[in-house]
């Protein structure tokens, strides 16, 4: 067996995105990858989880990285991370519920009957905003309150602001593509097994009082326009592909690959049997030959 030289790998090496990049694109694939698959981030303990990932995300916008540009690169992305807009609003979005969460105007809690009971603070600030006083959700599935909400909207803004500021190479934003359309058809294979032998009312120890499961979603309609968008998603990398292929003059590709794996999600979508997911799926019969022939591709 040849081995590559090491003229070989240090070409390799030097064509590699940057350092910085990669680990943005890896840590942004493990947090949405993982919230899925944690009962997709609707319980307590997923979404602080969620947080904690797309925080560490965020981090890499600024954190040490070995090599000469590290400092350069994080000072860069701090004047991108100032100059874009959603991390403005973001912040006004979290003053908001920070205010709500310090100036609560009631608050719910738990009978020994299983009912909720809501008691009026008469005493919060009334020209300010005020909020709900109401568990976390760790001691009952149904909690939520302004914390629980600055985790959720939290995750997305991080994330976000990360991927908005920090990645730059279109090799790292294909892999990230690569990454989430390969885990969303996983996940459909894994949701239809569940739903064809009746696996719908428990997923991870958690359970939905309304309905039942569609695998890891606790929601049909959250399960079906999840996958209709990782349908779109797999069908556009699948058109990108297929286009830089033909300019290249290359008959076969992973365009054929993309195209086999995204009837899994658009099968899916089908059996949640949500009624706008049935829908978007058909509507996608239409729009992907137009697509196709738009695009000059047929």
């Amino acid at each position: 067996m040849r081995l590559p030289s090491p003229g070989c790998l240090a070409a390799w090496r030097a064509d590699l995105p940057p350092l910085r990049e990669r680990w943005i694109g890896a840590l942004a694939a493990l947090t949405v990858v993982s919230t899925l698959w944690n009962a997709s981030g609707m319980a307590a303990a997923p979404a602080v989880l969620c947080a904690v990932f797309a925080g560490a995300t965020f981090a890499a916008l600024f954190a040490p990285m070995p090599g000469k540009d590290s400092a350069t690169e994080a000072k860069e992305n701090f004047r991108r991370l100032m100059r874009f807009p959603g991390f403005w609003l973001g912040v006004a979005l979290f003053a908001l519920m920070l205010c709500q969460h310090l100036n609560p105007s009631r608050e719910v809690v738990m009978q020994e009957s299983g009912w909720w009971k809501i008691l009026y603070f008469p005493d919060h600030v009334a020209w300010l905003p005020d909020g709900i006083a109401a568990p976390f959700g760790f001691e009952t599935r149904l909690g939520m309150n302004a914390l629980r909400q600055m985790c959720v909207f939290g995750s997305a803004w991080l994330l976000l602001c990360a991927l908005w500021c920090g990645l730059r190479s279109r090799r790292i934003r294909t892999w990230l593509l690569w990454a989430l359309t390969l885990n969303a058809v996983l996940l459909a294979v894994f949701c239809l097994l569940r739903w064809s032998n009746g696996m719908t009312k428990e997923y991870l120890g958690y359970s939905t009082g309304v309905g039942s499961l569609f695998g890891v979603f606790s929601y049909k309609n959250h399960a079906a326009q999840f996958f209709v968008l990782s349908f779109a998603l797999s069908v556009s990398l699948a058109l990108t592909t297929w286009r830089r292929n033909a300019e290249r003059f290359r008959k076969s590709g992973t365009h054929v690959l993309l195209a086999a794996l995204s009837f899994f999600p658009w099968i899916a979508a089908l059996c949640t049997a949500s009624f706008a997911g049935i829908v978007e799926a058909a509507a996608w019969l239409i729009v992907v030959p137009a697509l196709v022939f738009s695009s000059g591709l047929a």
